[in-house]
């Protein structure tokens, strides 16, 4: 008689280094800077529920024979995060280095302040499948990887939402014939989540000008965008998705994006 067990049971690791500059405001310029380099590593399958379906989570190993194929880049593995995060106050008008004397200059070109936070990270892992899966009798599989081909990148060339990872450097596993004459499908050598998606990027950047009314009161005129530069982040497929699942025509494209376009308010 067959008996499973299913156990929760695994390791993760999580390094990091994290760097911070940091320029309080002086001459004007204030400026904050941070920057994480991290690796976090999961062992044995520990992939997490269901619901990171996107980076292929799993709480099953693929192969229960081969354990040491589960340690991969974890679900959330994230390896560089860069916030840039500044604000300077332009050198005009009264109490400034240029056009302090009261005028219609200073009134004009004084009391700007320019500001913006830009962020950036690497994208997310996932895994790449294939839709055959060795049969119920052969341990407990109910996901299959697929072997990686020596030479190909795992991405395109160009990368880009129509087309990311590279069709040429997968292939659907063969089978093996075991000692009973019965062919069984081989699991694929490719590692747990092989395949990491797009990194996303966003500045939002505001304009602010300050008008003296008397001398106990200020009044602000505020322009922001969001997303300036209005880029797009597109997000991978899920892992169970024909989009991730090799010998589909669709395989490697990214099929959906979050980021919300440019936003402008004034105030």
């Amino acid at each position: 008689n067959a008996v499973g067990l299913d156990s929760a049971i695994g390791r993760n690791t999580y390094n990091s280094l994290l760097l911070r500059v940091e320029k309080r405001l002086s001459s004007g310029l204030n400026l904050l800077a941070n920057y994480t380099w991290s690796k976090n590593l999961e062992i044995n399958g520990t992939g997490g529920s269901s619901s990171y379906s996107q980076n292929g989570g799993t709480t099953f190993p693929v192969d229960s024979w081969n354990l040491k194929n589960e340690k991969a880049a974890g679900s959330l593995d994230v390896p560089h995060v860069f916030v840039l995060s500044a604000g300077y106050e332009l050198p005009f008008g009264p109490g400034k280095m240029w056009l302090a004397q009261k005028g219609i200059a200073s009134a004009l070109f004084g009391g700007w302040q320019v500001n913006g936070i830009f962020y950036r990270r690497s994208g997310f892992t996932t895994d790449i499948r294939t839709s055959r899966i060795p049969a119920a009798n052969q341990l407990f599989a109910t996901i299959n990887m697929p072997d990686v081909v020596a030479g190909p990148s795992l991405t395109v060339q160009n990368k880009g939402v129509d087309q990311w990872f590279n069709p040429a450097a997968f292939a659907i596993p063969g089978t093996v014939t075991s000692a009973t004459g019965v062919n069984l499908t081989r699991f694929g050598n490719a590692q747990r989540r092989i395949g990491r998606g797009p990194g996303q990027s966003n500045l939002d950047f505001s304009l602010f000008k300050n008008f003296r009314a008397g001398e106990r009161v200020t009044i602000q005129f505020r322009a922001e965008a969001f997303n300036l530069s209005n880029t797009p982040a597109f997000f991978l497929p899920g892992a169970n998705s024909t989009a991730l699942t090799i010998g589909n025509a669709n395989f490697g494209r990214l099929t959906s994006a979050s980021a919300t376009g440019r936003q402008l308010q004034m105030g």
